[in-house]
């Protein structure tokens, strides 16, 4: 009788530490599901594609190079275009570029030269004023190109100080129009016609553009260093022959550097 009592109490004590052991098991299972759908949610999260509200509406303000000249079709080729390719229709990028269009104002800067008659402050287009009416999301300022041209006619002026504080003004307009877009300062890509003009880019359009950015809390996007190796080799494929302006897949290099930014922008 004692053997038989004796061996039920064993029994009954392994039963009590297998469950014991069981539901400790399914304890740590628990936590280690947990913390996996945990992962598998944030990994989910962060590869799935962004996709606004509603239409996020892009005005890409610039010279020429905005207008998309060099490209063997600048409707399909430009960047403004193929940034439309790359973004999908939830955005909207319309192009207000300009050929011949300067950040500098003549009219506010008397005593700066342009490069001929043809030239034109930005500021003083068509094109300025529909991208004002456009009640755009975000604003891509592209210029400087025009500016950097026509240094050798202004070495007797102040065209540092010219391009910084007309570059601020045009920055603030967009800034405090009703739609409140996000603006970014787009640096111009590198080019070969002259090595002056270049230098000149170089050491004075860029700089200012990016004090013009800090001065109105503006990002600002790097084409110039994203096509220098293609302007330092002279590369037909990404440029037009006259050094200035882009071939089609110069244009895909400009939109791609452009999404890579634009694409992280969220709605408010």
């Amino acid at each position: 009788m004692k053997k038989t009592l004796f061996a039920a109490f064993l029994i009954a004590v392994a039963l009590f530490l297998f469950s014991c052991a069981k539901d400790q098991g399914e304890a740590e299972t628990g936590t280690n599901d947990t913390s996996n759908a945990e992962a598998t949610a944030e990994t989910t999260e962060a590869m799935t594609e962004y996709v606004p509200s509603r239409v996020v509406k892009i005005a890409c303000v610039g010279d020429s190079l905005t207008y998309g000249v060099g490209a063997s079709d600048r409707m399909t080729k430009g960047y403004p275009a193929q940034l439309q390719s790359l973004l999908g229709d939830r955005y909207e990028v319309k192009n207000f570029g300009r050929s011949r269009a300067f950040m500098i104002d003549k009219r506010e800067y008397p005593s700066f030269t342009y490069s001929s008659d043809k030239s034109v402050a930005y500021k003083n287009t068509s094109e300025y004023k529909l991208s004002l009416q456009y009640d755009a999301d975000i604003v891509l300022i592209c210029l400087g190109t025009n500016d950097a041209h026509a240094s050798n006619k202004n070495v007797d002026v102040d065209e540092k100080t010219f391009f910084y504080e007309s570059a601020v003004a045009l920055a603030k307009e967009y800034q405090n129009l009703p739609s409140e877009p996000t603006v970014y300062f787009v640096c111009p890509p590198s080019r070969f016609d002259a090595v002056y003009r270049k230098k000149y880019m170089e050491d004075t359009i860029l700089p200012q553009i990016l004090e013009a950015a800090k001065a109105t809390e503006c990002e600002t996007i790097d084409i110039f260093n994203a096509t220098d190796e293609y302007a330092a080799n002279q590369d037909t494929q990404y440029y037009s022959s006259d050094g200035v302006h882009l071939a089609d897949d110069g244009y895909a290099i400009f939109a791609q550097c452009v999404y890579d930014v634009v694409s992280l922008y969220r709605l408010n």
